[in-house]
């Protein structure tokens, strides 16, 4: 029985057999989800070098149907960045530093760096990366999260946009996102799997795990943030329905104990509860 990746349980009921890899291949993975924390998570799943080569060669083709990125998709991360520096305007610190941990083509990032914003960014698909380099001038390091090169306390701010569910360790990209976060910085979290499920009518394969508002409030609370707020409302713009925006202040209260206090108060899913979601909106 695999073990849970946020709170360690090992008691996991199978909640469906299959993921979606393209529109008319499926794969024989197992969706899961923790009776403990209701995690819902992959198991097993692809090894860390199948994703690497997903996204250096594969994923660009999903997003634009070509090599390059491709100019709409560009300004559509960049409307996007726009609508939630707009939506966050009267929360997000004055002009910093951020980090777009999975900073695709780079356009999020622009939008920031136009307001004022020293911006850096982290993407493992090395012609995406390039573009944001080369075509928008920024700086995006190529790599997994993972193996992210930070400076402690480097930022003001920290952006995971949809990415978080694709890591390999959230765990570990937890991690460096708090050593890498200034004093009092903030941490925004963007969760899309089961958004993007409801779409499709299957989970993708690249979701290793499903972060409801529940779960993404204990990611925060395991590893160092307490959150400000989490939402269903489209903070970055309507081209990405089904999102959920999890705001979190960094914190020196690390470890489990935070995360227990707030499953002991109900703040999680149960596996009853996430099949029944995925039974009513059609997730097979």
């Amino acid at each position: 029985m695999p073990s849970c990746e946020l709170c360690g349980g090992d008691d996991a009921p199978i909640l469906r057999r299959r993921t979606r890899v393209t529109a008319t291949i499926d794969a024989a993975f197992e969706i899961r989800c923790c009776a403990h924390c209701g995690l819902l998570f992959q198991s097993p799943r692809f090894a860390p070098q199948f994703y690497r080569a997903y996204y250096g060669q594969v994923y660009r083709h999903l997003l634009a149907q070509e090599q390059q990125p491709f100019d709409s998709h560009v300004e559509d991360q960049i409307a996007r960045g726009e609508a939630l520096l707009e939506s966050l305007a009267q929360i997000l610190p004055r002009p910093g530093r951020m980090l777009d941990l999975g900073c695709g083509a780079g356009g999020m990032m622009h939008a920031f760096r136009r307001r004022g914003w020293n911006v850096v960014g982290v993407d493992p698909d090395s012609l995406a990366a390039a573009h944001a380099r080369d075509a928008l001038g920024l700086t995006v390091q190529t790599m997994d999260a993972e193996e992210m090169r930070l400076a402690p306390g480097a930022f003001d701010l920290i952006l995971i946009a949809g990415s978080l569910e694709h890591v390999h360790d959230i765990a570990r990209v937890l991690a460096q996102c708090h050593k890498a976060g200034a004093e009092d910085s903030l941490l925004l979290l963007e969760a899309h799997g089961l958004g993007q499920a409801e779409y499709l009518g299957a989970i993708g394969h690249n979701h290793r795990r499903l972060l409801t508002a529940n779960s993404l409030a204990l990611a925060m609370l395991r590893h160092g943030w307490t959150p400000q707020f989490i939402t269903d409302a489209p903070l970055s713009g309507p081209t990405r329905p089904g999102s959920t925006f999890a705001l979190g202040r960094r914190t020196e209260r690390l470890g489990p104990g935070p995360m227990e206090a707030a499953i002991g108060l109900g703040i999680r899913d149960t596996p009853e509860a996430m099949a029944a979601w995925l039974d009513r909106h059609g997730i097979g």
